[in-house]
């Protein structure tokens, strides 16, 4: 039991709380993984040629895959959260917007993500020309059970939550997104604007393209947008934000962000959380997030120039 304490007290993890516990869960599994893998690789070496060579065996490890099965929690973790989630629960609320495009089985999928949150959303809606379409005729698919509309800010002016999610078809949420998300908030001092977290690319072999994020930096978020639109902002900084649905998807949400975190510090929540499906590039795209910008600058005055 003391090397236990020892190890909880290196890693600053905490028994007194169910978080705590899974932590001490996941980061045993992770010390048992790497162990066994150095005595495989050193059994294969004595025995003179196994499967993999040393080199071949530390690459083998450092794929991105194998690490982000390190990290996904397991059920009995995600069990372990759900408790904890109870604590604080009634203080945070989601509301989750979905960008339809095709109304096709991705659609789905994101639906199924969003509802088998540990920490629920309160809300769902979808919006975009598919969803009109969808409201004007027959519903199908996971479009029949949400509310549907015309446009993002329609969709946005309609909802009740503390903060807000917007995610487009075709993206994926793991299962602790939210409560991840509602955790950090969690933690801070005071009420703060957004929170994001790090994500990945969804592939044609699976996730890939791991983008680990650094801490909220207001110069380095206007030099380029690293958030990339994994993000739960506030609802009433929304409000009051202005919504130029004519850009492009992403520079739409970094202008929002922009808009949201301008007079206050952002919560990061560490782990791909999000999986974004890859976007089509846009001709006018680089010239959108510069007058994004430029208008920002403008905005905030001071002697910055673009």
């Amino acid at each position: 039991m003391g090397k236990i304490r020892n190890f909880c007290r290196r890693n600053g993890i905490s028994l007194k709380t169910p978080r705590g516990w899974a932590q001490l869960f996941r980061r045993t599994a992770q010390f048992i993984k790497k162990n066994k893998g150095h005595v495989f690789r050193s059994v294969c070496l004595k025995l003179g040629g196994g499967v993999l060579s040393g080199e071949q065996m530390q690459e083998k490890e450092r794929t991105y895959p194998n690490v982000r099965a390190d990290c996904v929690p397991k059920q009995r973790e995600l069990a372990a959260l759900a408790c904890a989630a109870q604590s604080f629960r009634h203080r945070y609320s989601f509301s989750v917007v979905v960008m339809v495009t095709e109304g096709s089985g991705a659609l789905d999928d994101l639906i199924a993500d969003v509802g088998k949150q540990i920490f629920p959303a309160k809300e769902i809606c979808l919006c975009g020309a598919f969803a009109r379409a969808g409201a004007d005729g027959e519903k199908s698919g996971g479009m029949a059970e949400y509310p549907l509309f015309p446009d993002v800010r329609a969709a946005y002016g309609s909802l009740t939550a503390d903060y807000v999610v917007t995610v487009r078809e075709g993206d994926r949420l793991e299962r602790e997104a939210l409560f991840e998300m509602a955790y950090e908030l969690d933690r801070a001092a005071e009420p703060l604007p957004a929170v994001y977290c790090d994500h990945d690319r969804i592939g044609k072999e699976g996730y890939e393209d791991p983008y680990f994020k650094p801490g909220f930096s207001p110069d380095l978020l206007l030099a380029c947008d690293y958030v990339c639109g994994a993000y739960a902002v506030r609802r009433d900084r929304l409000a009051a934000a202005r919504q130029d649905a004519s850009l492009p998807y992403r520079v739409f949400l970094y202008d929002l962000f922009l808009q949201c975190t301008a007079d206050g510090p952002c919560a990061h929540a560490a782990g791909p959380l999000f999986h974004l499906a890859e976007d089509e590039k846009r001709s006018d795209e680089q010239e959108a997030y510069a007058a994004v910008r430029a208008r920002i600058l403008e905005m905030r005055g001071g002697e910055a120039v673009l």
